[in-house]
């Protein structure tokens, strides 16, 4: 199995060590999350491009839902970690 990923600019505008924090996604850790869609070599083949269904929208309004729930709950605990870990990248 092979994995892909394509990222559309990030590396461009930033610094080695800014990179090594908030890798290509360009998010801090512990505040947001990137939604990734894995589907087989032949569905590749066929569409070229990945598409959502509005079954997949609805399954991931879930996920989203969820996970600002996650978020807003740390929130004040992550807020800190963050000034305490990386303050002095950005």
């Amino acid at each position: 199995m092979k994995i892909l990923s394509e990222d559309v600019g990030g590396i461009i505008f930033m610094d080695n060590k800014l990179h090594d924090i908030v890798r290509a996604a360009g998010i801090m850790p512990g505040t947001a999350a990137v939604f990734s869609k894995v589907v087989p070599e032949e569905y590749i083949q066929k569409y070229k491009v990945v598409f959502t269904t509005k079954d997949d929208v609805g399954a991931m309004s879930k996920v989203l839902k969820r996970a600002i729930e996650v978020l807003l709950d740390k929130y004040p605990n992550s807020i800190d970690e963050i000034k305490e870990k990386f303050v002095d990248v950005l």
